[in-house]
């Protein structure tokens, strides 16, 4: 790749990933995760200046301005412990700041302390460090050494923590496509390809290697800012209920459902049971398990129990079973005969086609489509008996 070309996109990368640290970093409004995006916004604006170091110094900056020279080394440490803040505040149902977070800025303060004695170095100094400066970055100092544990210890706190969010939406969501954080599980799969690239550039030098990279960081950074402006909150629940979600959590995600129910709950079922039946929350594709331990009138994690040892299911499949008979009932309905599959799932609570088409064929063999078929063929009067042709 041509010098210019691989300058331009390093200069567009660099002010995409500051502008998208500005915007980030000014999300607004009740349901925002602020600290989560306040965090990624920190991010943004590390891997913005760094990728503006060998901007500032391909332009000839360094050069005209010396002093500058260190500027942007300042956030070689915040950068993978604002990714790890952001999944963690993403993915933690306590919403808001904490001071114990502060920690892992350390590293980066001291670093900041150890730079002061470079920043009083007079000008001549400062011209004989850029003398020797290159972008050439193969081979190792301790101080790289120290940056590259770092961030692939970073890296993988941030994936153990996804990879865990991930296996316990079920317990506490009934809709899964903005709550499962997929967009972000994108994301540190496409960072962790970026570090064993950097990792291949300075063990090898190779140089076709930082034009891939920095092309790399254009096109996550193009996904980033999509989907993490967009997302809100997980967890938009009340401090009460968010406190009593975040206690069931952190026990680990509740165990598969195995084996017949308690028989010790049955009046508990039973009263859960009317309550779908007449109320049917299961309609609001926003449900969640605190919602429905507030209209029930029980503790999340009494819910919880109740779901898991009573009916044998998790939240996910309890409340989703119930949308599953719901579509059934309005596939085999002629007056419901106009509306398009999309429509059946929104009325009965979906709020995603796949979601529903997937739902669907796992609990009745057939697509829903094939299902309606089959259900609108009977004679009339046949409705109660719902066809079964998985």
């Amino acid at each position: 790749m041509a010098p210019a070309l691989e300058h331009l996109l390093q200069t567009l990368a660099c002010g995409a990933l500051l502008l998208l640290a500005l915007i980030t970093g000014g999300a607004r409004g009740p349901q925002a995760p602020i600290a989560a995006k306040r965090w990624l916004s920190l991010f943004l604006l590390s891997a913005g200046c760094l990728m503006l170091d060998g901007s500032l110094y391909q332009s000839g900056v360094y050069a005209a301005y010396p002093h500058l020279l260190g500027i942007t080394d300042l956030f070689v440490f915040t950068l993978s412990p604002a990714l790890y803040l952001s999944v963690r505040h993403f993915t933690d149902a306590r919403s808001g700041w904490r001071r114990s977070d502060l920690w892992h800025l350390l590293p980066a303060g001291l670093f900041a302390l150890l730079n002061l004695y470079f920043f009083a170095q007079p000008l001549s100094s400062k011209l004989e460090v850029l003398a020797a400066y290159s972008t050439d970055t193969s081979g190792l100092d301790p101080l790289m050494a120290a940056n590259l544990f770092q961030h692939a210890a970073y890296l993988l706190l941030s994936f153990r923590r996804l990879v865990r969010h991930r296996r316990q939406v079920t317990a506490f969501a009934s809709s899964l496509e903005n709550v499962r954080l997929d967009w972000l599980w994108h994301v540190l799969l496409a960072i962790a390809c970026m570090y064993g690239l950097w990792v291949a550039e300075l063990l090898s030098g190779l140089p076709w290697i930082p034009p891939l990279s920095t092309a790399g960081y254009l096109a996550a950074t193009a996904y980033l800012g999509y989907h993490a402006v967009r997302q809100d909150r997980v967890f938009g629940f009340s401090p009460q209920a968010a406190e009593e979600l975040a206690e069931l959590l952190e026990g680990g995600a509740p165990p598969e459902p195995a084996g017949p129910p308690a028989p010790d709950l049955g009046p508990q079922k039973a009263q859960l049971a009317a309550l779908m039946a007449q109320q049917q929350p299961y309609l609001d594709s926003s449900l969640s398990l605190p919602a429905l331990a507030q209209l029930a009138g029980m503790r999340t994690h009494d819910l919880s129990r109740l779901i898991n040892q009573g009916f044998g299911e998790n939240f996910y499949q309890f409340v989703n079973r119930y949308r599953i008979e719901a579509s059934k009932r309005l596939l085999a309905d002629p007056a419901y005969a106009h509306y398009s599959i999309l429509g059946i799932a929104f009325e009965a609570g979906f709020n995603s086609k796949t979601t529903f088409n997937t739902a669907f064929k796992q609990a009745t063999g057939a697509v829903p489509a094939a299902w309606r078929r089959e259900a609108l063929a009977q004679p009339e009067g046949d409705g109660a008996s719902l066809p079964d042709i998985a």
